[in-house]
């Protein structure tokens, strides 16, 4: 197991104004989808939502903005916002922008509307204040964390019984599974299957993402 973009590279296909590389979604079972997107320079996403599907952004790199329901939000480095279903929403990058995209139920084509109608209402939060660790998502088959870590991250009992994926936000250090050590870097996204062992070592404050989620297979 190592960073997921750099072990499963066939998995990545272009999107409009970047590229999108889903780790598991419907196909495998799961009762959410995590894809880890990287959008151009100067490039624009579709204009589009979801009639059942609550979305999850959370931004590690670059400049932009994303406009929800017509509102813009300049998007800096760990921003999280929560979409709700029939919330239109979109990117445009000044550079080079990356961020991970958590939905649940997870995605599906039928269920995205691509638009140019602004008719439609949702609420939407932007998370800006997290403590050590932020429930974005609890679910009987699914949670989302973020956690800000000072010390050694050890996932608890109940955090082993789902496939785990970690998506770094931000710090350095060293995430260990079964007696194998990676680098951490910004950016970096890692699959766990429910009968490993890890523990992460932080070199400095470490942000991310922690998505637990029953997946039937990989």
């Amino acid at each position: 197991m190592g960073n997921y973009i750099d072990d499963n590279k066939e998995k990545i296909q272009q999107t409009p104004g970047g590229a999108l590389c889903q780790v598991f979604g419907a196909n495998e079972g799961a009762s959410c989808s995590v894809a880890l997107v990287t959008m151009n320079e100067n490039s624009k996403g579709l204009k589009h939502y979801h009639d059942n599907i609550t979305e999850i952004y959370v931004f590690n790199k670059g400049e932009g903005k994303i406009i929800i329901n017509g509102n813009e939000h300049i998007v800096s480095n760990g921003d999280c916002f929560i979409i709700p279903p029939k919330t239109i929403h979109f990117i445009e990058t000044i550079t080079q922008m990356e961020f991970v995209c958590i939905c649940t139920p997870p995605w599906t084509p039928e269920h995205e509307f691509v638009t140019e109608d602004v008719a439609i209402s949702g609420d939407t939060d932007r998370c800006l204040d997290y403590g050590a660790l932020q429930n974005l998502s609890n679910e009987k088959c699914h949670s989302v964390f973020r956690i800000k870590l000072e010390d050694d991250f050890v996932p608890d009992y109940e955090m082993k019984k789902f496939t785990r994926v970690y998506y770094f936000i931000n710090g350095n250090g060293i995430i260990t599974v079964d007696g194998v050590k990676y680098e951490i870097k910004q950016g970096d996204c890692f699959l766990v299957n429910e009968t490993s062992d890890e523990i992460i070592n932080s070199e400095n404050k470490i942000e991310f993402i922690l998505v637990c989620d029953r997946v039937d297979k990989i």
